[in-house]
């Protein structure tokens, strides 16, 4: 449940770990609500057999630790049986009908549902021991073996440590969630708790709770530190206990994270009480008639429906979320309309059962055109929120002010000529924005927290009829958080211009294979897995600041590409954690770049036939340049000051002068070697 770069908003936890439900409907009752009822009585019981097992299990594991024989061995199966019938006692007080539209962890019974938690490798008691015995057990590395036993001192000290908090964090990280859910039983219409399918937390009060019980596992560093934990053999593979406390939060959250949607999220679920059992109609004003309407999941916008308006007005949400089949929201069949959610107060929902979410939000239909859709507050939960026809023929559609949330394939997904998304907002997609459009635009707009397959923020492609040289331009937008690649340019000849790309969990911009003919400039890329990713070939890249990624800040593979004029890193501890340009594509030319700051080589290249002028490199924690390989061109390069050799050049590259070290004009060896400055250069590498 921990999104990197999510957004976390502080709301009253107090209210969330109660149990309570400060925000339900004045209506709304929970002692005589069955459902609400058993919830409660189901997560209590999840609680207490997470926390007791983990005591029983763990407690037995650290305990042969301390001792040469297997004592503890013979009570385990006995106490785990003693803990499976207190778990059965806690939840066989729901009624057999709350317990079957629940439909918790897939089971309509209570014998079944203590047989999901109990029995099987996916089972909550499985999970638990496998986690301590792969912290505790289970051989991790030939370098950092397990203990002979008995250990003592601050190893044994250590391992109780881990032991205790991984009770108190696992059993509290499923209340963090616990709460939120049971409150939206009641109280549907809540902003929803965690996202169905990944589990993500959707609601502030969860994924701060979720952090902040995560945070403190670093408790541990109390009774460990890195010779206790070799000690102990590794656990999870860790050396440090930074490194612990990372692998330990991620697997004790997928754990309590895959059981909190299985409990409140399960494909059986049923109707439950007080959620609405049918989808429900928008009303509408025709303008400029003022005639009143209803929109219906799947109505088509046409000719019979409009008459002579051309805009249509909501004045209520759109719900599709109780539909049992898959729908859109609505079809656009006519040209020249605007369909306007009132400034942005109403919203589109698609199906609550993430299998039928199949349909989009908005769909033109073939033909149409010069359609503009306005100011919603949300179009949400569908496989696509607003889609054009697959024929793409549906000319200067317009998308204003409007969010697009939690759709699974896609935001927008538009193929038709002159397409502009402004003021957008794209939140927890598939793909934020698919357009692959000629003549289209994004701008102004901001693509983040993508998070199903395959997470991208933006993804351009296309081809160019007009032989304009440019299919999509992006433009003054922000992509950030999204769970893969920030801005994927699949094919093409586009432009990604004066944007932001940050904390990505894959690269930050990358221009595939496919790419050619394509322009990224004057873009912030920092803090994803590399910064800016260069495949195909004949592209520029100009202008860009690419700091603190987690590996290169520039990678160049494709051929003929002109690079010039970025920065990788700064001096001002805002390097990238590798290299600062890696080249390896063919007739690369790079020019006026610059590299400080970077974890590895200012540049590394192992390409031939790449031509470098004017390029600096300072400060770097490897090499200023890194000629690994022979045929380049070299010209008015300067390198100083970095912790590894101004330059490394392999034999066969060509100076074509004015290359500086340290602030020394020097001669590259033709038959490779280093150079520092000056000293001169020292033939052999």
């Amino acid at each position: 449940m921990i999104v990197r770069g999510a957004r976390i908003v502080a709301v009253a936890l107090a209210v969330l770990l109660s149990g309570g439900v400060a925000t339900m409907h004045a209506a709304a009752n929970p002692t005589t609500n069955p459902v609400y009822v058993c919830s409660g009585k189901i997560t209590t019981a999840l609680r207490s057999y997470t926390e007791d097992a983990l005591h029983v299990v763990a407690g037995c594991r650290a305990k042969l630790l301390r001792t040469p024989g297997d004592g503890c061995l013979g009570n385990l199966a006995t106490e785990l049986a003693n803990l499976e019938r207190d778990f059965e006692k806690q939840v066989s007080g729901c009624p057999a009908d709350a317990t079957r539209a629940l439909c918790a962890l897939e089971a309509k019974t209570t014998p079944l549902l203590r047989d999901a938690v109990t029995v099987g490798e996916r089972g909550l008691r499985a999970q638990l021991t496998a986690l301590v015995d792969d912290l505790l057990v289970v051989p991790q590395a030939d370098s950092c073996p397990r203990p002979s036993r008995p250990v003592g001192g601050g190893v044994k000290e250590c391992a109780d440590r881990i032991v205790q908090q991984i009770e108190q964090t696992a059993e509290e990280l499923e209340q963090c969630a616990f709460s939120c859910e049971r409150a939206n039983l009641i109280a549907p219409d809540r902003e929803p708790c965690v996202d169905d399918i990944t589990g993500d937390p959707i609601d502030g009060g969860v994924a701060e709770c979720v952090a902040r019980k995560t945070a403190e596992l670093a408790a541990i560093a109390g009774r460990c530190d890195a010779d206790g934990l070799r000690a102990l053999g590794c656990p999870l593979g860790a050396t440090t206990v930074g490194d612990l406390v990372a692998r330990l939060g991620e697997r004790i959250v997928a754990i309590t994270r895959e059981l909190n949607r299985g409990v409140f999220h399960a494909r059986c679920q049923g109707a439950l009480p007080g959620q609405p059992t049918s989808p429900s109609p928008a009303p509408v004003t025709l303008e400029p008639s003022q005639t009143k309407r209803t929109i219906s999941c799947g109505t088509v916008i046409d000719d019979a429906f409009l008459g002579r308006d051309r805009r249509i007005v909501f004045d209520g949400d759109l719900d599709c979320g109780p539909s049992q089949t898959a729908t859109d929201g609505l079809v656009v069949a006519r040209s020249g309309v605007t369909i306007d959610g009132r400034s942005r107060a109403y919203a589109i929902r698609g199906p609550r059962r993430s299998s039928l979410r199949t349909g989009a939000g908005i769909r033109l239909a073939p033909g149409v055109k010069r359609v503009r859709i306005v100011d919603f507050k949300s179009i949400e939960s569908f496989a696509v929120g607003i889609e054009d026809a697959a024929e793409g023929d549906n000319r200067k559609l317009t998308v204003e002010k409007t969010t697009v949330r939690r759709n699974v394939q896609a935001g927008i997904r538009v193929r038709s000529r002159r397409a502009t998304i402004a003021r957008v907002t794209a939140d927890k997609n598939g793909i934020g924005f698919d357009v692959s459009g000629d003549g289209s635009a994004v701008k102004r707009s901001v693509a983040k927290g993508s998070l199903y397959e395959p997470k991208v923020g933006i993804r351009l492609g296309g081809t160019d009829p007009n032989l304009d040289g440019i299919v999509v331009t992006v433009r003054n937008t922000t992509v950030e958080g999204n769970a893969g690649v920030g801005i994927e340019i699949v094919e093409g000849s586009q432009r990604v211009l004066q944007s932001s790309v940050q904390t990505s969990g894959g690269d930050g911009i990358v221009l595939r294979e496919g790419a050619r003919g394509s322009l990224v400039d004057s873009c912030i890329v920092k803090l994803n897995a590399r910064g800016i990713l260069v495949l195909g070939d004949a592209n520029v890249v100009a202008s860009n600041t690419c700091e603190e990624n987690l590996g290169a800040g520039f990678v160049v593979a494709g051929r003929d590409n002109v690079v010039e004029q970025n920065k990788s890193g700064k001096k001002t501890a805002r390097g990238n954690a590798g290299a600062g340009f890696e080249v390896t594509g063919e007739g690369g030319r790079l020019y006026a770049n610059q590299a400080e700051a970077n974890g590895g080589a200012g540049f590394v290249v192992e390409a031939t036939t790449a031509l470098f002028k004017g390029n600096s490199s300072q400060a770097n924690a490897g090499a200023g340049f890194a000629l690994l390989s022979a045929g380049n061109v070299v010209e008015s390069c300067a390198a100083e000051t970095n912790a590894g050799a101004e330059w490394d050049v392999a034999a066969g590259n060509i100076d074509r002068r004015g290359n500086k070290a340290n602030g020394s004009t020097i001669t590259l060896p033709a038959d490779g070697g280093t150079c520092e400055g000056r000293g001169g250069c020292t033939a052999g590498r």
